[in-house]
């Protein structure tokens, strides 16, 4: 058997066991409090975590879960917990957004200079007096009052173009999108333990280091056909409207506690059965 047919047996056993359309579906409600940049970041986010994820598989999958004593097994019970955290309040309709909350408005902070205005004022109508001591330099009292009001009109914009609440918020949703795309968009919707397990198998089989550099081109593809698919579903997102988004939010909750359901019941089976075999 060609490595060749072991590499494209790879990515279709992949693909199946991701498959696409019903991958598209569950990502639904999951980009949909994200704008088009953060639903851009987090197909490109996917895109290498999927990749990593099984390039880790062919490449020291075997020796790292046993370095761990980590079965893929227990990988999968694990997926099925962590979707059945995610899955119930979607279809219970109860799901929080994901999204940060918005930024708290700046109108106090950018109103403070405004009331601080009559004193800023202040040394520009002191200006001419303290000048009038010296009328010899009237060119340079003039420049001197000018440079004070360009001075105090710079302070007066500085805070107002930076804003605690804004800050405070990017941060947030910098650290909302960056969770949200490992838990539960990497794992448990698109990788897991069977991911792990069939790619340690595919590299076990291909045995040298020619094969394992054909299937790492295979994970590659792989990711980017993951990438795609999630951003494929927010441009699908945008199609619909909010009463359907919330329909189709409870039917993708009720379709991922069934795979959460199956993921764990297989996870903990085949961790009973290879007890078994033990003893």
């Amino acid at each position: 058997m060609s490595i060749t047919y072991e590499a494209l047996a790879l990515f279709l056993a992949l693909v199946g066991l991701y498959s696409p359309i019903a991958a598209l579906s569950s990502y639904l409600p999951v980009v949909r409090p994200f704008g088009h940049p953060r639903q851009v970041k987090l197909a490109i986010g996917l895109t290498v975590n999927v990749a990593v994820f099984v390039l880790a598989a062919i490449w020291v999958g075997d020796p790292l879960l046993e370095l761990l004593g980590i079965s893929p097994a227990a990988l999968t019970a694990t997926g099925g917990i962590a979707l059945i955290f995610a899955s119930v309040p979607m279809m219970r309709g109860t799901a929080s957004d994901m999204a940060p909350s918005p930024a708290p408005s700046a109108a106090p902070t950018a109103a403070a200079p405004t009331a601080a205005a009559p004193t800023a004022a202040a040394p520009s109508a002191a200006a001419p007096s303290a000048a009038a001591p010296s009328p010899t330099a009237p060119g340079m009292s003039r420049s001197a009052s000018i440079s004070l009001s360009e001075n105090i009109a710079g302070e007066d914009s500085r805070p107002a173009s930076i804003s605690p609440g804004e800050n405070l918020a990017e941060r947030e949703s910098e650290r909302n999108w960056r969770s949200t795309l490992f838990s539960p968009i990497t794992f448990p919707l698109t990788v897991g333990g069977a991911t792990f397990a069939i790619s340690a198998a595919a590299s076990a089989d291909a045995g040298d280091t020619h094969g394992r550099v054909l299937l790492s081109i295979t994970a590659i593809a792989y990711g980017l056909v993951t990438g795609l698919t999630l951003y494929a579903s927010g441009h699908v997102e945008k199609r619909i409207s909010p009463q359907a988004g919330k329909f189709l939010d409870k039917i993708a909750g009720i379709l991922l506690t069934c795979i959460a359901v199956i993921l764990l019941t297989n996870g903990f089976t085949d961790l009973v059965m290879a007890r078994a075999g033990r003893g």
